[in-house]
């Protein structure tokens, strides 16, 4: 998927990756505010919520989001763990961590890496809060102690485990808190946005389905030409990466015309389409549902039969 040049300078080695069906089109589409209601062991942490945290914290440099959980115990214990398990996962041709600590990213330290770009504001809570290299600060928020968050403007809200948290806390107290940010942040598609996961909530067990209004915010032709246009931006994009690689090889100077001009025709595309993208994502929402069988190839045939022994099957 498109990030900005610095991300990109950073991951000039690319490779075939693995992404079920749902995670392409949450990438994909990736609006200003993402809704994914999806079964367990679906890979809504490893392969949606921490792409849209790397893509919101380069986009907003040096800006604070929130990473909202019911309780601090349930953040630091589930949530937080997920995260560094995710940036830790080895990708590329060495096969290197996503995100290295102290190189990429520092979690509950006050001291910000000479290499890292300033946070734009203090850091009031460094134990509760995560920073990237772009000074983006994500803070730890529990949203049964929103006064947690006094104070603090954000850009954006991430929130695990929806189901979990009361619907009338979230939009009262963390949400109204979603009004910071440099002139640069307001331009960018993903301010004053929300990225919020969760399987289905079982009413019945005292769980609130309040994400579910959300569903009737989607303009679904306004997404249709979202997935449209992101798609050929970017298949445009990773043919110029890979026509860049190819020329570091090229010896000939006919042969290097030729490459070097079909990576303009695909930079102009890029420089085209871009900022259309950009307008088309900033007014949208996209609510998605999937069951734990979009995960199936990565699952396997074990995990289903685990599940259907030891649950009901409603």
């Amino acid at each position: 998927m498109e990030y900005n040049n610095e991300y990109n300078e950073a991951h000039e080695a690319f490779e075939n990756a693995y992404m079920n069906k749902m995670q392409i089109r949450a990438n994909l589409i990736d609006p200003n505010t993402l809704i994914a209601r999806i079964a367990r062991a679906g890979g809504k942490t490893s392969k949606l919520l921490i792409p849209r945290m790397i893509r919101v914290g380069f986009d907003m440099p040096g800006e604070l989001s929130f990473l909202v959980h019911k309780t601090y115990t349930a953040a630091m214990v589930n949530m937080v763990p997920s995260i560094i398990a995710g940036f830790k996962e080895p990708i590329g041709i060495n096969q290197k961590p996503m995100f290295e600590e102290g190189i990429d990213y520092i979690m509950g330290s006050t001291k910000i890496p000479n290499h890292f770009k300033k946070p734009l504001r203090p850091i009031p809570y460094p134990k509760h809060s995560i920073v990237i290299r772009s000074g983006h600060h994500f803070q730890i928020v529990a949203s049964d102690q929103p006064d947690s968050m006094a104070g603090q403007n954000g850009v954006h809200a991430f929130v695990e485990e929806m189901k979990h948290n009361k619907g009338e806390k979230i939009k009262s107290r963390i949400f109204p808190g979603l009004r910071g940010g440099s002139l640069k942040a307001k331009q960018s598609h993903y301010y004053q946005g929300i990225t919020g996961t969760s399987d289905t909530a079982r009413v019945d067990m005292g769980e609130d389905n309040w994400f579910e209004e959300f569903e009737k915010n989607m303009n679904i032709p306004l997404i249709g030409e979202i997935a449209t246009a992101s798609k050929h931006l970017n298949d445009a994009i990773v043919k110029k990466m890979q026509l860049q690689a190819q020329l570091r090889s090229v010896k000939d100077p006919a042969q290097i015309k030729v490459i070097q001009a079909e990576i303009r025709k695909k930079e102009h595309i890029e420089q085209m389409w871009a900022p259309i993208l950009r307008r088309m994502r900033r007014p949208a929402t996209y609510y998605m549902t999937a069951s734990s069988f979009v995960n199936k190839d990565v699952l396997g045939v074990g995990f289903f039969k685990t599940q259907f022994e030891s649950l009901m099957i409603d």
